[in-house]
């Protein structure tokens, strides 16, 4: 096959899942918000607020008044659509540093590119 019929590869030569080739994915966090060090149960309670706000989001139950816009090809409001704040996928992520000794629990939430 050509190079440009040929799926993207990871860098151990698997396919890439679709998900990943069709979305943008971005890792969101609760935790010790602005580099703020709180209490475990803290950042426990933020963390599983914001999964309840994701999964509202992927039920269609925020508002699109909540959200800011954006312009995307010539539609002025993206927002005001559900499917543009419907996430394709949510997923448990952590981002760390291990020369600071932190760790951080979040998800890792996928939109459509068009709307990422």
């Amino acid at each position: 096959r050509s190079a440009a019929r040929q799926k993207p590869k990871t860098a151990v030569g698997l396919p890439l899942p679709p998900l990943l080739r069709t979305c943008h994915v971005f890792f969101v966090s609760a935790w010790n918000p602005k580099g703020r060090t709180r209490r475990m149960e803290d950042n426990l309670k933020a963390t599983s607020l914001l999964r309840q706000d994701i999964a509202a989001l992927q039920r269609g139950e925020l508002k699109a008044r909540s959200w800011p816009t954006k312009t995307v090809e010539g539609n002025s409001d993206i927002f005001s659509s559900a499917s543009a704040l419907t996430p394709q996928s949510m997923w448990d992520g952590f981002d760390w540093n291990l020369e600071h000794g932190w760790r951080a629990e979040g998800f890792c939430v996928a939109y459509q590119k068009p709307f990422a």
